[in-house]
């Protein structure tokens, strides 16, 4: 059986680490490309995966998508090793739960193990600052209550530095901000910048200079006897729209698939 797996992953951090730990432990030889977000956007990535995402597999000429159903594919492969239970009902769970597992422990346990076994040196861990704990994650979500860039708001999120822990930045609520996975990639890899424009107030700076500024938007007030439906169909047509069934249906399939154009003016509209 041919034990050779071509990884696409993530271009300057470890997300995919179950995928190649499996491929590892299998004895595979693995063939890694990483890509940064533009990379993963470009059309020739695209055809080996339309959702533009990491990681992706090659296997024998197969395509593989998502990190848990590769590494289970993987793991049935090769049922001698036991990574994977045969029968039973821990069977369908099992995957599942060191899924969550993973995701919610990888970087921490590539920390510790990676500085204890002398893969690199441990000075290394310098940079990784100090500990997160839990009442700093509460006070954090209690400010910013989800992603914080302008107009996204999605509530899984990952805490950023805004000064980062090579230059000397602090983990402490007033250097820290919450962004989803996607803008946390955008500061990292596409040159956008963040700056506090007064206290726990961040401003988002494209490649080109241009500030924008996030918002919690204060929802209008119907009045209590009307409708909401109705109003809303009638302020539509009252802007010179014919709302229908398509009304609320997307163009774009992914927030990066929306132009430069569009997107910053919706977003300056809304913040």
């Amino acid at each position: 059986m041919n034990k050779h797996i071509k990884l696409y992953s993530f271009g300057n951090f470890d997300r995919s680490g179950k995928v190649r730990w499996t491929a590892e432990e299998l004895g595979y030889e693995i063939e890694e490309s990483r890509l940064n977000a533009p990379q993963q956007r470009d059309e020739a990535y695209r055809v080996l995966n339309p959702y533009a995402q990491v990681p992706t597999a090659e296997l024998e000429g197969k395509i593989l998508l998502e990190s848990t159903a590769i590494a289970v594919i993987l793991a049935e492969r090769h049922p001698e090793y036991g990574l994977i239970p045969a029968t039973g009902d821990s069977r369908e769970t099992f995957w599942q739960s060191l899924s969550i597992a993973s995701s919610t422990l990888e970087q921490l346990t590539v920390n510790y193990f990676v500085s204890k076994s002398g893969i690199i040196d441990a000075a290394w861990m310098d940079l990784v600052g100090e500990p997160f704990v839990p009442a700093l994650r509460r006070a954090l979500e209690t400010r910013d209550r989800g992603c914080r860039f302008p107009g996204c708001g999605l509530r899984f999120t990952d805490a950023h530095h805004v000064k980062h822990w090579a230059d000397g930045g602090e983990t402490s609520l007033g250097n820290l901000v919450l962004l989803c996975s996607y803008h946390h990639r955008l500061v990292h890899e596409e040159k956008w910048q963040i700056e506090w424009w007064g206290e726990g107030r961040p401003a988002f700076i494209d490649p080109r200079g241009q500030k924008y500024f996030d918002a919690r938007p204060t929802p209008s007030q119907l009045p209590s006897d009307q409708d909401p439906v109705d109003a809303l169909i009638e302020d539509t047509r009252s802007r010179g729209a014919d709302p229908d069934y398509l009304t609320a249906g997307a163009r774009w399939k992914r927030e990066a698939d929306i132009p430069d154009r569009i997107y910053f003016r919706a977003t300056e509209a809304m913040g």
